[in-house]
């Protein structure tokens, strides 16, 4: 992939970040399996985006000490 490339698609996940609903960055997008797609912003929020997505947390200790 040549520079010009890279900096297309950086600009196409940038301008999709924004429609999205991103304002800063990390700004995660998930989709459930329920179909349901939500964003968060900010590493706090991954015990959020953990429950949203259904994740067990509770079977990893790494995980645990994450969130």
């Amino acid at each position: 992939m040549g520079h010009a490339e890279v900096k297309e698609r950086l600009k196409a996940n940038t301008d999709q970040a924004f429609k999205s609903g991103a304002f800063g960055i990390p700004w995660f997008e998930c989709t459930n399996i329920k179909g349901e797609t939500e964003g968060f912003w900010g590493i706090d929020h991954l015990g959020q985006v953990a429950d949203f997505l259904g994740l067990d947390r509770g079977s990893d200790r790494g995980f645990k000490s994450v969130l």
